[in-house]
């Protein structure tokens, strides 16, 4: 088979690795549109450390590719993934457990005898479920060993699409699942998935006069990254009191946390 390959020749200045990164370039060009290349999130950087006094990375790497890319499992045995990897079943068995401890995987029993190797997310999300079960999403966070943390509940007014004032509720619970190396070192860290709910708001709590320095102003052009990082952090708390609410939604007007309501005007209030 022979290749048709479409030179781009540029300056020194254009490219600074020079000759070096033509093939690749190329390559790159080739497979895009072949395909046969899989997904592999930027944030497995933050997992290497946990993975340094092991090669379970290769293992990892092997699950990745052979996993199908939307549900991302596979069913290979032990032994065919040992002979695939040139290595002993009880070195593929090791390295399943400390991708288990990294929180990298999940290993689910199968039919006759086989697992079924699950990957599992490799970042902090957050996931709406007005049109999800929950029961059902909650059984697959703990599957998954995601447990509960803390919640919290958001009181909205914003204008709508046809300008008029509206009121709606927003209640994020936040579930999170330890990822972690054993030996010395004891390296670890959390990660977290939000569940994010909507229902209607009650309007009398923005006309109480009590509560009406209470309601603050947030703006929608706020990162919805640093949202969730904060929304995150919430589970290192403990009750949060009057006082630390106060604090939480000082912080969320800084923050912006919701974003999907995108009202003319980008102002907004928010009580707690």
């Amino acid at each position: 088979m022979t290749l048709d390959v479409e030179l781009h020749l540029t300056s020194e200045n254009d490219d600074p690795a020079g000759e070096n990164s033509f093939l690749y370039r190329e390559w790159r060009k080739i497979k895009k549109e072949q395909g046969g290349y899989f997904i592999l999130a930027n944030n497995i950087l933050q997992y290497l450390p946990l993975l340094k006094n092991s090669a379970a990375i290769n293992l990892y790497l092997y699950y990745t590719e052979v996993a199908r890319n939307l549900e991302g499992f596979s069913w290979h045995s032990i032994s065919t993934i040992s002979k695939r990897l040139q290595t002993s079943e009880r070195t593929i068995n090791n390295w399943n457990n400390v991708l288990l401890d990294a929180g990298l995987i999940l290993r689910n029993s199968g039919t006759k005898n086989s697992y079924v190797t699950q990957l599992l997310p490799l970042e902090d999300f957050l996931l709406n479920i007005d049109h999800l079960k929950r029961d059902k999403v909650e059984k697959y966070l703990d599957n998954a060993g995601f447990k509960f943390k803390t919640s919290i509940s958001i009181n909205l007014k914003y204008l709508n699409s046809n300008h008029k004032t509206s009121f709606s509720q927003k209640r994020y619970s936040i579930y999170a699942k330890e990822c972690y190396s054993k030996g010395k070192e004891n390296n670890s860290f959390y990660r977290y998935v939000v569940l994010e709910e909507t229902s209607n708001g009650n309007s009398e709590l923005f006309k109480n006069k009590e509560l009406k320095k209470d309601v603050l102003y947030w703006n929608d052009d706020n990162d919805k990254n640093n949202s969730l990082t904060f929304l995150c952090n919430l589970s290192k708390e403990d009750e949060l009191n009057y006082d630390k609410s106060l604090r939480l939604a000082l912080q969320l007007t800084r923050k912006g946390l919701i974003s999907e309501y995108k009202a003319t005007h980008k102002e907004k209030k928010i009580i707690l």
